[in-house]
């Protein structure tokens, strides 16, 4: 029995999240585990690193699976990425010792969020940004981010209905950018005038559902001016969800890589 590790890429829009659903939805978990059975003849389990919500974008999600199969790893990379559906890739595959597990041998993860903050905007980024005509403020959103950092209890971030033992997580790094122009999926775009792309970027040993969203939509309540940076530190203190700001969107998040 093999190992096999994938290291995946996939645009979020028309795939209504990571987990396999009982309805039939398409989902990047079902349809990776439809391919490899086709290549192989065996239906596999396969582990995600984490589960990406409907519409969420990922430049480097880990995914691992046993199989029986004698074909070298990168027979598998080609083979799957011939029978994918060209918003999901396999950029690497490779075996692995039977005991690592893409979800629990996981260490970090690192997520982003972006923003673009201009008057009108270009149609070919919709899928990829949340769009904010109004003004912000990225320095306030910094210094509220800043405080975010830590081993905290972010239950106010976490979105209803969620299951976990602990609603504390590790934060290593929360930072917010604000440019002109940024290099993205390969290409270096710009916005006109006063325009400006805002990233929030989050580095952590874990996360709560719609966490790094949530977070992301507090802040921009705070770059508009309707909460202070200060605010953070008594939202924390509440862990009351009703008193953070609204969920952002999902095309705008992008899960980045996951550290083993």
């Amino acid at each position: 029995m093999r190992n096999i590790k994938l290291t995946l890429s996939y645009d979020g829009t028309d795939f209504s999240g990571w987990q396999s659903q009982s309805q039939g939805e398409r989902t990047v978990q079902s349809t990776l585990a439809d391919a490899i059975e086709r290549f192989t003849g065996e239906r596999p389990s396969v582990r995600g690193s984490g589960r990406t919500d409907s519409g969420v974008h990922a430049l480097a999600q880990v995914a691992s699976f046993m199989t029986v199969s004698k074909h070298a790893a990168e027979v598998f990379e080609r083979a799957l990425n011939a029978m994918l559906p060209p918003d999901l890739r396999v950029r690497k595959a490779e075996d692995v010792p039977t005991s690592f597990d893409a979800q629990n041998s996981a260490k970090q993860k690192k997520y982003s969020y972006m923003i673009a903050n201009t008057p009108v905007l270009s149609p070919f980024m919709r899928r990829y940004c949340w769009h904010m005509p109004q003004g912000l403020d990225p320095g306030a959103m910094a210094e509220a981010a800043s405080s975010l950092e830590g081993e905290l209890d972010f239950r106010c971030f976490m979105a209803a209905g969620s299951s976990v033992k602990t609603t504390v997580r590790e934060l290593i790094r929360l930072e917010v950018s604000a440019a002109g122009h940024a290099r993205f999926l390969g290409l270096e775009l710009k916005l006109d005038g006063a325009g400006k792309f805002i990233r929030i970027d989050a580095v952590g040993t874990g996360f709560l559902r719609h966490m790094v969203r949530n977070i992301a939509g507090t802040l921009v309540e705070v770059g508009k001016g309707a909460l202070t940076p200060s605010y953070m530190a008594e939202l924390i203190a509440a862990g009351d969800r009703d008193m953070a700001g609204p969920t952002a969107p999902a095309e705008g998040l992008f899960l980045v890589s996951v550290e083993y």
